[in-house]
């Protein structure tokens, strides 16, 4: 890792390496290393400077799953807090559906508090690294639905952490790995819009029930030389530049940089997407594209307004490490380039 380590923690860290090297040799029973395993999770979370509980919890998360070590061993040697992290992160064996038991663990982890979330989110996403291994696509999506779902549950209380923002994008990045459709995704400013895209993008801004609620209701239909009319206006009012998200050769959805200001280097991003395509990366790969738009016109600090249940908008932006305010129960995300 490169990093120093202060010498009493080192010996600390010493003394739950040695207990699991020792009770996972006299009784350990996965034929997977996880002795490796759970240093790598140790020393990745310590290179984020978290404290010694949770990193003693990552030495040992395994312990009680894959070994005949008891909880109350470890709280005697580690004390409370470790003992109760590990045990969170500890499957119940009587729980045989795959789902229904990583979805039982995951709860409970919640439920132990922050530094559980911590923990289990490194242990995901050192385990991640192995999944382009993976020979069986249907495991592949389990896999990925299994991400999917822990990320969504934590991110109220762990989503401005860097793990967490780790595993987000490293999420995204699988997608790309497994999913080669992201590689079609690309964005394209309006203005180069043939009439066939541009009605395609009318036709879900009229049709496409799900989006029309996200964007606050149901207003009047519009034709196609409305839509232009309006993005021309819109654009000018708003000092803002508007693309198409293009999959393949179809428009299906937008994006924007508006309320451009060069002098204090500011601008907002806003974005829609055809609802059939949410929950597929597609709208973090524009946002990608639009960054580098951003950056290439000096802009420096980039933010938006994002309603409190939108989630998933969040999301996006803790993935590229925006700081997080409040207002009025809102959400203001800042972008530093």
């Amino acid at each position: 890792m490169g990093k120093m380590i202060q010498p009493q923690i080192g010996l600390a860290l010493d003394q739950a390496i040695m207990f699991l090297v020792g009770e996972y040799a006299q009784s350990g029973y996965n034929s997977k290393p996880v002795i490796t395993h759970s240093i790598m999770v140790a020393f990745y979370l310590l290179n984020y400077d978290y404290d010694l509980s949770i990193i003693e919890a990552a030495i040992l998360h395994d312990l009680l799953e894959d070994s005949r070590v008891k909880s109350a061993q470890i709280e005697k040697r580690f004390g409370r807090e470790v003992a109760k992290i590990v045990s969170a992160l500890t499957f119940k064996v009587a729980i045989k559906e795959k789902e229904k038991q990583y979805k039982e663990l995951f709860a409970r982890t919640q439920k132990a508090g922050k530094k559980a979330l911590i923990v289990k989110c490194a242990d995901i996403y050192i385990n991640s690294l192995y999944i382009k291994f993976v020979k069986d696509k249907e495991k592949e999506i389990f896999l990925l639905a299994k991400v999917k779902y822990f990320l969504d549950l934590a991110q109220p209380k762990i989503g401005q952490e860097r793990v967490w923002q780790d595993l987000f994008r490293r999420f995204n990045e699988l997608k790309a790995i497994l999913s080669p459709r992201l590689k079609n995704v690309r964005i394209k400013s309006v203005n180069d819009l043939n009439p066939p895209q541009v009605n395609q993008l009318v036709r879900i801004l009229n049709t496409d029930e799900k989006l029309i609620q996200s964007l606050g209701g149901h207003g009047e239909k519009i034709t196609a030389e409305e839509f232009k009319a309006k993005n021309i206006a819109w654009a000018k009012n708003n000092k803002a530049k508007l693309f198409a998200i293009m999959f393949k050769s179809r428009a299906i959805g937008m994006i924007s940089l508006s309320h451009i200001n060069l002098k204090a280097k500011k601008a907002n991003i806003g974005y829609w997407l055809a609802s059939k395509h949410w929950g597929k990366g597609i709208t973090t790969e524009a946002f990608k594209q639009i960054l580098v738009i951003a950056k290439n016109d000096k802009i420096k600090y980039l933010s938006c307004t994002i309603h409190k249940d939108n989630k998933s908008s969040l999301a996006i932006w803790q993935a590229f490490q925006a700081k997080i305010t409040q207002k009025g129960g809102d959400f203001i995300p800042v972008i530093k380039l």
